[in-house]
């Protein structure tokens, strides 16, 4: 078998025009691997092969990895993730001073000058997704570059927040924290992060406000997915009631579950890396951010996993804001939705040539500054009619 295992990768050499590490393996590992194929005879304990599945197995190497029969990538992946879990860890860097500290969250000082930057990372994986290593570090850089910048550290002992809402852990941890400051921040909020940002900058005076990869867009899930992130939930209450947080194992079963073959693709890359090389250190680093990470706080949790869930009931409620004339505002229990209970709704419907469209909102804490923010929806929603006016 090993004879035949180096001429069809000697042959796989000579009819592509790149030989690599991973062809030559995907070669021999698809001798003993049939993969639902029709291969005339062929055993998954090693009998040999007929030419026509040698030759199939020679062709899809060449053209791509990803039509390698799937027992094959699964191979490669399960190398990957050996090397993964073997390989050294670079020391970890040293925390930055604590400047203020709330319920367990911590408000860490990168240094620099000028005006204050603060960073909010998601509740959801550590917050050094901004401070990878030395050499991959936006906190630094920025730090480095004429800006005084600040990390909010949410920490690990969540269980003084279980029963705090997203909504909870901006007006009783974030702002508190920000207190501390002797002048206004800009906010800079990462993934949920950016939500939560969003609603301190409505809270507190605030310089200015940016968001990366925020905010979370549910309505693209597909409805496999949503159905499947509801089977996971359902599945953790038991865990979610013994210990009053969400471990982090459950929502990565759920990220994984979006998209599984990313998953094996990404460890089949790291196959083919060198070990040691910077391309390597970076994937380790990025994968140790990834699955890490304190469990969720259980209301914050509940809230959001359920509240998006029930996307019906909250569109159901638009589509009444979209039927009713001029600005609609709802406080806490007002709306009669359950999830919106500790949250304020401020909508208005938009249109053309008088027929109603649709209606756009904001959703955020029942302390939102409605002087402002009631301005802004009716000015967009006119802004929209006005765009959707048929030119005379």
């Amino acid at each position: 078998m090993a004879a035949v295992a180096a001429a069809a990768a000697r042959a796989a050499t000579s009819f592509c025009a790149v030989r690599s590490e991973t062809a030559a393996l995907a070669v021999s590992e698809s001798l003993d691997i049939c993969d639902g194929v029709d291969s005339g005879g062929c055993a998954v304990d090693g009998s040999p092969l007929t030419a026509r599945y040698l030759a199939t197995s020679v062709t899809t190497v060449c053209f791509g990895r990803n039509r390698l029969p799937f027992s094959v990538r699964n191979r490669l992946a399960l190398k990957g993730l050996r090397a993964y879990q073997d390989a050294d860890r670079a020391a970890p860097l040293a925390p930055m001073p604590v400047v203020a500290e709330r319920l367990g969250a911590r408000l860490r000082d990168y240094g620099g000058t000028g005006a204050p930057v603060v960073f909010i990372p998601s509740l959801i994986n550590p917050p050094n997704i901004l401070d990878l290593s030395e050499e991959r570090s936006l906190l630094r850089w920025l730090a480095g570059h004429g800006h005084h910048v600040l990390l909010v550290d949410w920490g690990l002992d969540v269980a003084r927040r279980a029963s705090l809402s997203i909504g909870e852990h901006v007006e009783e941890v974030l702002l508190p924290l920000v207190a501390a400051l002797d002048e206004p921040p800009i906010f800079v909020g990462y993934c949920l992060g950016g939500t939560m940002a969003a609603a301190a900058a409505q809270l507190t005076a605030s310089r200015g406000l940016a968001t990366l990869a925020a905010p979370w867009f549910f309505s693209a899930y597909p409805d496999e997915s949503r159905a499947l992130l509801a089977h996971l939930w359902a599945a953790a209450q038991p865990a979610l009631a013994a210990l009053g947080v969400l471990p982090m194992e459950v929502l990565q079963s759920a990220f994984w579950s979006l998209d599984p073959s990313r998953t094996v693709g990404k460890f089949e890359a790291f196959a083919d890396m060198a070990p040691g090389s910077s391309e390597a250190r970076s994937f380790i680093t990025l994968e140790d951010w990834a699955n890490d990470g304190p469990p969720l706080p259980e209301a914050a949790a509940r809230e959001l996993f359920e509240a998006f869930q029930r996307k019906r009931e909250l569109l159901a409620l638009l589509e009444g804001c979209a039927r009713s004339p001029g600005v609609r505002l709802f406080i806490g229990e007002e709306s009669g939705f359950e999830p919106l209970k500790g949250y304020s709704l401020v909508s208005a419907p938009y249109g053309s040539e008088g027929h109603v469209l649709g209606a756009i909102g904001v959703i955020g804490p029942t302390r939102m500054a409605y002087h402002s923010v009631i301005p802004v929806v009716q000015a967009t929603a006119k802004l929209l009619t006005d765009a959707l006016r048929t030119p005379e």
